[in-house]
């Protein structure tokens, strides 16, 4: 009986470990074959995979037998593409900003390998830019570069009085029209003051002897009511100082000496003397840079005499004058 049952057992064994061998026998049909190494390289013809935005390319050949490539040569990738200006002014003319383009190495990329195809690059208020297409057999990629063509800035000059400011500019090419600001030093924000077609404009009922600041900004409007001005910084508005008011003088005579005294002007940074002369009919300056509001003129001649005092702003302008305004003394 153990004979029998030993016989069983050992005939149980033999058929386990054959179907196991049988079924991963089976389950070889399914896995590909691996290739047999060549004992010679037949290589083909060379073949190039063009390099793009960051990715190298590479010049190889291929086995016929197994596959194997051969690397000739690695093409870079394109790194950067860039132009030599992004800000214009429009003048009617096209602009067409200088492409460079460098490979991840920082390599010059010649233009050969490239077009450049440049977008409303004449006009003022549509996108802008220049479409590069790389189409060679080394590189393959496309790129849109934006640049922007606005209306220049104005060059404006300034002319004060007491109360008014008038400024004055050039011609902008492309303009319509034109507005004033005046900058806010407390809240550093612009005011709209004015628009205007004109190449002028006089700003009125302004404090004497007080600093100002204006901007002027050249602009048009498109078809659609758009409006597209000029590109400004705080470094583009004009500083107008207005003049200060006349002093009013009075003349006091005590033997030969002629003491002058007036009161304090309103933005005076100093003063200057002068005393005029009726038969020339100028004016000869006495002292200059005072900074008092009062001054004695000694040893003056005999008979009547004419002064005038002007008083000068932070920017170093005079106040108005004429003989209407000259302070009188009689000398005995």
């Amino acid at each position: 009986m153990k004979k029998i049952i030993c016989s069983a057992i050992s005939v149980l064994l033999v058929l386990c470990l054959f179907g196991t061998t049988l079924s991963a026998f089976a389950e070889g049909w399914d896995t590909p074959p691996v290739p047999f190494p060549c004992d010679e390289h037949v290589f083909g013809q060379t073949t190039t995979e063009p390099a793009g935005a960051g990715k190298n390319g590479k010049v190889y050949q291929k086995c016929k037998n197994c596959g194997e490539e051969k690397v000739l040569s690695v093409i870079p990738g394109i790194g950067s593409v860039t132009l030599s200006a992004t800000q214009f002014y429009y003048n009617g003319k096209a602009h067409t900003p200088t492409v460079t383009v460098k490979d991840v190495k920082g390599n010059v990329i010649g233009a050969s390998h490239y077009t450049v195809t440049y977008v409303n690059n004449k006009v003022v208020g549509k996108k802008t830019y220049a479409h590069i297409v790389f189409d060679s057999e080394k590189y393959s990629a496309a790129y849109n570069r934006y640049f922007t063509i606005s209306l220049a800035k104005p060059v404006v000059s300034v002319k004060t009085s007491a109360a008014a400011v008038a400024l004055r500019w050039q011609k902008v090419a492309g303009a319509q029209y034109y507005r004033i600001y005046q900058y806010n030093t407390s809240t550093k924000k612009y005011v709209r003051v004015a628009n205007t077609k004109n190449l002028s404009y006089t700003i009125k009922n302004k404090a004497a002897g007080t600093t100002y600041y204006y901007l002027v900004r050249a602009y048009f409007v498109n078809a659609n009511k758009q409006e597209f001005l000029s590109p400004y910084t705080v470094k583009d508005h004009v500083k107008a100082v207005t003049l200060c008011k006349a002093p009013a003088v009075k003349a006091t005579v005590s033997g030969k000496n002629v003491t002058l005294s007036w009161g304090k002007v309103t933005g005076a940074a100093y003063y200057r003397v002068f005393r005029y002369d009726v038969k020339t009919q100028k004016y000869i300056g006495i002292v200059n840079g005072l900074k008092a509001t009062s001054y004695t003129v000694k040893n003056q001649a005999k008979g009547t005499n004419y002064y005038l005092v002007r008083a000068f702003n932070v920017a170093g302008a005079g106040s108005a004058y004429n003989t209407k305004i000259l302070a009188k003394a009689i000398v005995k």
